[in-house]
């Protein structure tokens, strides 16, 4: 594998979750392997590594999306909001939002936690945003795909194709790189270390984040010193 394909590729979401999170994404972003991370700006951990990130973003090594979350302890809006629209949605919206800028970062793109931001009612609102939304284009998480397929269509609204980095495409560097060539991005879960106990974290994924974080950097690593790998 050439280092170049790894370059500015990677995705992480879920920034806020939990430390590991976070500073999973700074690692890999001083690596060059990112290209936009994730900030979910209601959770607990956002602004751990907060200045970090920010500098980054504010050297060029990174770009940075709202991650928009409808799930977070105390959140009124309901899943029945996100088809019809409901005023609830638009302001909890409009608050991460600001949120999100009071940290200091540029809101480069926007996207949403177990794709909310592909829901209609979401949608609607999300066309006055200015930015680019994540479009999910990867037939091997085929939910993703499918309300991606069906929402592409929508007027007004920039897309950026996404690929899924899967444990198989982690497992297999030949696997990675015909993602890698597909897709001008991968979403991925990366966590540094297990501390979802102590962030009171309840994950489905979290079996894999640290997998997933120490296989990228094992590839990342042998591509530096075997470009063929």
């Amino acid at each position: 594998m050439n280092p170049a394909e790894l370059t500015h590729k990677l995705s992480p979401d879920d920034w806020g979750f939990a430390p590991s999170i976070n500073e999973a994404a700074i690692a890999l972003a001083e690596r060059g392997l990112v290209h936009t991370v994730s900030v979910s700006v209601r959770r607990k951990f956002a602004r751990h590594k907060i200045d970090e990130l920010r500098d980054l973003q504010g050297e060029g090594q990174v770009r940075v999306a709202l991650h928009l979350d409808f799930s977070f302890a105390g959140c009124k809006v309901r899943k029945i909001h996100l088809f019809t629209g409901h005023a609830l949605a638009w302001r909890e919206i409009h608050e991460q939002l600001w949120l999100f800028r009071e940290m200091g970062l540029r809101l480069d793109s926007l996207n949403g936690h177990r794709h909310v931001h592909l829901y209609p009612g979401v949608l609607r609102d999300l066309r006055f945003a200015g930015v680019p939304l994540r479009l999910p284009a990867d037939a091997s998480h085929l939910g993703s795909c499918l309300a991606g397929l069906i929402v592409r269509v929508a007027k007004g609204i920039t897309w950026e194709r996404a690929g899924y980095l899967r444990g198989r495409d982690i497992a297999h560097a030949s696997h990675l790189q015909r993602k890698l060539t597909k897709f001008p991005q991968l979403l991925c879960h990366p966590a540094a270390f297990d501390d979802f106990d102590k962030a009171e974290m309840a994950d489905p994924l979290r079996g894999e984040r640290v997998t997933e974080y120490n296989r990228l950097l094992y590839l990342f690593e042998q591509s530096q010193e075997n470009p063929r790998v």
